[in-house]
């Protein structure tokens, strides 16, 4: 009798921030507190996911200069959003929501001296393209082996 096919453990909440964040380039990553907000300079470059007791964690990390842990079951949904600052200047920003649709996890493209990373900014358009201006983020297995 030939075994039963396995279904793929295709994890879409781990999936999503590889291949679909990491092309971004620099991003300052943006989490606002009850009375403290954090930003730091980052990229979702080097993803790495592992399961802790209390649930997968996303790591990304730059060098010894940067970190960020992300809880995978926390996130819910995604958002991507463009607006004008007071400026003129346009902010391209990934929301990472949680179920009620808070942020947990603001990742803004970030300009250096020389303006966005090469095809930083068309690549963050496809991603609103493709998943439109919201994206659910589920555990769902998909595909077969």
């Amino acid at each position: 009798m030939p075994a039963a096919k396995k279904k793929a453990t295709y994890n879409w909440r781990a999936s999503f921030f590889s291949p679909h964040l990491e092309f971004l380039g620099p991003c300052r990553f943006v989490v606002q507190g009850e009375g403290a907000i954090l930003e730091a300079v980052g990229a979702f470059e080097e993803l790495r996911v592992s399961e802790t007791p209390k649930g997968a964690l996303a790591t990304v990390s730059v060098g010894d200069s940067f970190e960020c842990h992300v809880r995978l079951k926390e996130v819910a949904s995604a958002s991507f959003v463009s607006k004008e600052k007071p400026d003129g200047k346009a902010l391209h920003i990934v929301r990472l929501l949680d179920k009620e649709g808070g942020p947990l996890l603001s990742a803004i493209l970030h300009a250096g001296p020389d303006g966005y990373e090469d095809g930083a900014v068309s690549f963050f358009e496809r991603l609103r393209e493709k998943f439109g201006a919201t994206v659910d983020i589920t555990d769902d297995l998909e595909g077969e082996d």
